[in-house]
């Protein structure tokens, strides 16, 4: 089953079917799109909000991913896809990363709909060590599926924002698997989860605006640092929306073939600003290497 909801924004077992394969770590990555004078176009910020109204749509297979005693419900990405596909409407940022047979349209669809293995690795790292979430606010940057912040809310998070770049993404995938993981818990929803689509560059101000969390006790973050250029925008927000006391954990591939990022390069980036330490703290071997990389902001003397 999966869940059809209407949605409003203001101006997220073992089967693997959408799990990204290791053993093929090159990301699919369509042209760029630049305005005249080379500029990115860039989303704004906005909120998806989830009203109570849904029904229930048995065409979209729901499969689940088992982390310790913890289970995971979530939409068959590949089943989003063909639903995506199947709508009149082709003018959509998803619609346009499948006809093109690619993982990412860079500033347009950053691979929301994929089940990425480094999500998987961060929550079940996120189990093992035993990672205390009660009464936490936790952030999310670039969710996805969601999985690790569904994690984080299952395990007692006061609130989760869930960030994704693109509006369909939180809409077709993102919500649902909140509200999979949630049956009892729809009418809170919007207390406890806040939706919000959009380039990082602009999410701080989006959420000072709009009396959202501004300072996050745990910021979880996977698959994100593939792109070159988009490691010094994360590096800001991480900077500017983690708690003093707070932590980062990024999960990633030590490289990203055909674009260049990994985790070495991110280390590198952030030891070079200052601003964070930064350490290994997992290790995973098997198929291509990937990390679990811990931040914590670096305290400045008291000087008073």
């Amino acid at each position: 089953m999966a869940f059809m909801f209407n949605f409003s924004a203001e101006t997220a077992d073992d089967k693997k079917e959408g799990v990204s394969d290791s053993n093929c770590p090159s990301v699919q990555v369509a042209d760029i799109k630049c305005d005249k004078t080379g500029n990115h176009h860039l989303t704004p910020a906005s909120e998806v909000c989830v009203h109570k109204q849904s029904e229930i749509d048995k065409s979209i297979t729901v499969s689940s991913h088992k982390v310790g005693s913890t289970i995971l419900k979530y939409l068959d990405p590949s089943d989003v896809e063909e639903q995506i596909r199947s709508r009149e409407d082709k003018d959509g940022a998803i619609i346009k990363a499948i006809s093109a047979h690619s993982d990412l349209v860079a500033h347009v669809y950053e691979g929301g709909l994929k089940i990425w293995e480094c999500s998987l690795d961060l929550i079940h790292y996120l189990q093992e060590t035993g990672i205390e979430f009660t009464n936490k606010k936790v952030l999310e940057l670039g969710c996805g599926a969601g999985l690790p912040g569904i994690f984080a809310l299952k395990h007692g998070a006061e609130n989760v924002t869930l960030q994704d770049y693109n509006e369909e993404v939180l809409e077709e995938m993102t919500v649902p698997n909140v509200l999979l993981n949630s049956p009892d818990d729809k009418g809170d929803i919007n207390g406890r989860c806040r939706f919000i689509a959009g380039d990082w560059s602009m999410l701080e101000s989006f959420l000072k605006d709009h009396d959202i969390t501004s300072k996050y006790d745990i910021i979880l973050t996977s698959e994100t640092i593939y792109s070159i250029e988009s490691q010094p925008v994360l590096h800001d927000v991480l900077k500017a929306l983690l708690s003093p006391a707070g932590t980062v954990y990024v999960a990633a591939k030590t490289h990203y073939f055909g674009v260049g990022g990994g985790t070495r390069m991110f280390e590198d980036l952030v030891k070079e600003r200052g601003d964070f330490t930064i350490n290994v703290c997992k290790e995973y071997k098997d198929g291509v290497q990937r990390e679990i990389l811990k931040m914590k902001l670096v305290q400045q003397p008291d000087n008073r």
